[in-house]
């Protein structure tokens, strides 16, 4: 028995800010056995902050922070983002601006409506 507390998913749950679990601060959580986005991406910084915090290595000016994580829809086109969405950035009380670009306009996107 590590002492490792879980979510109702059987996630491991995490102090905030750290990948160490909770109640078991000798466990570091990164990837799919954690409780937070399910993205490669994610599951890659993680795993960085990780090892530099097993090691010793972890740099203070460099805290875990989720702000600039991107993700990607393998549709056809691509989707892809990063950062925060509009929903979060009022929640934190941040000005933002909201773009919309409408596909037929960019000459790059080409839809096969046939797949």
């Amino acid at each position: 028995e590590t002492g490792v507390e879980l979510d109702k998913a059987g996630g491991i749950k995490t102090d905030a800010g750290t990948l160490k679990a909770k109640n078991a601060h000798h466990v570091l959580a990164a990837g799919d056995v954690t409780v937070d986005m399910g993205l490669v991406s994610v599951a890659d910084m993680e795993g960085r902050h990780a090892v530099e915090e097993a090691f010793g290595t972890k740099n203070p000016s460099t805290p875990l922070t989720y702000d600039s994580v991107s993700s990607i829809m393998f549709l056809r086109p691509e989707v892809s983002c990063v950062g925060m969405n509009e929903t979060e950035a009022r929640r934190r009380g941040i000005a933002h601006k909201v773009a919309k670009l409408r596909l037929d306009v960019v000459n790059r996107v080409g839809i096969d409506w046939t797949l």
